[in-house]
């Protein structure tokens, strides 16, 4: 048996299903009450009616920062959530920057009037830079997502959005004479050479080659935890990068200094010295492009998908399985090439 409602409550629904509750007493003024419904004395629902029962001044609350039910709403309460706390530290730097300039342009468009049409306006407005189209969407699909999960929202508008697919393969890979012609212009000892071995002989992320130090290193092995994805890594210290670290004045607790033996302010500070030290040698390639070289060679010399993602820290096999298929097609091809010739 329903419980009695109180006195001089109206209940309304909204187009999403959402229950309002109102105070009116004959033909007083409409009081919105909070919406969720409680009888508790202590209840801010409670609080709220007897206010409006006995004509009291009901307490203002402060004006919140976005309208409700609008783009800068959502993506506010969307960098409050645990979702987004839970994101490496760059990950969030880089969406908090998309988000700002999207909330720049349209954060008082109410959620209603964002279609699947809409999304695809906004990537296709992105397309001259590809990434920047990809990022865009990548963001909005991260917010409306977690919107919908956490029950806050009804809809999901980016859902069948897909990203612009792009022929180019990214950054460039480094090849065996870029990298001798780079430890010809920096000699073992520099540190312009060891940060070029971390990068090739760790598979580490930009971000994790400028942070790592001696702490990391123990028996032989460095271990240390992802800051893209904190997945725990352990990688042997092969001789190569150890005669580098040996021969170099590292820091104490990180190895990569500026030349005032201070550590770099950020990830991309640090790949910006590390472009300069790239252009001074003449090659073409940058950080990632060694991380690349070093799992295209890690492929070629047979390791299994499991190995693949143990030493570059990914979270899935899909990475693994384009390096090693690239690989076995390579090897396909020089074992199997002399079939052309048959024609």
């Amino acid at each position: 048996m329903p419980k009695p409602r109180l006195p001089h409550l109206r209940r309304e629904k909204s187009r999403h299903g959402r229950v309002k509750w109102y105070f009116r007493r004959d033909d007083g003024p409409r009081i919105r009450l909070p919406d969720e419904y409680s009888v508790d004395p202590k209840s801010e629902f409670m609080i709220a009616y007897s206010a409006a029962m006995t004509g009291a001044k009901p307490q203002v609350a402060a004006k919140p920062k976005h309208a409700q039910n609008t783009l800068a709403w959502l993506f506010d309460a969307y960098q409050k959530s645990a979702k987004f706390a839970s994101l490496a530290q760059g990950t969030q730097r880089a969406r908090a920057n998309i988000i700002k300039h999207i909330v720049a342009k349209a954060g008082k468009v109410p959620l209603s009037a964002i279609t699947e049409k809409k999304v695809r306006q906004g990537r296709e407005a992105r397309a001259a830079t590809p990434e920047a189209a990809n990022n865009y969407l990548k963001t909005m699909k991260a917010a409306f997502k977690w919107g919908v999960d956490s029950g806050l929202i009804d809809d999901d508008p980016t859902r069948n959005v897909a990203k612009i697919q792009t022929k180019s393969k990214g950054f460039h890979t480094w090849t065996v004479e870029e990298i001798e012609q780079y430890e010809q212009r920096h000699p073992i000892g520099t540190m312009a050479r060891l940060a070029m071995d971390l990068f090739l002989y760790t598979g580490l992320r930009r971000q994790d080659v400028c942070r790592v130090g001696w702490q990391h290193v123990k028996d032989g092995y460095l271990s240390f935890t992802a800051g893209k994805n904190s997945v725990p890594i352990t990688l042997p210290v092969v001789d190569s990068l150890r005669r580098s670290l040996d021969a170099t004045k590292t820091g104490d607790l990180i190895f990569l200094t500026t030349e005032h033996g201070r550590p770099f302010k950020s990830a991309a500070t640090f790949g910006n010295w590390f472009a300069d030290r790239c252009v001074e040698a003449g090659v073409p390639g940058r950080g990632h492009g060694l991380r690349k070289a070093g799992a295209v060679l890690t492929a070629e010399r047979g390791a299994t998908t499991a190995q693949m993602m143990a030493i570059f820290g990914w979270t899935s096999e899909d990475m693994a399985t384009l390096y090693t298929r690239d690989a076995n097609r390579r090897k396909m091809g020089m074992e199997h090439g002399g079939l052309l010739d048959r024609n």
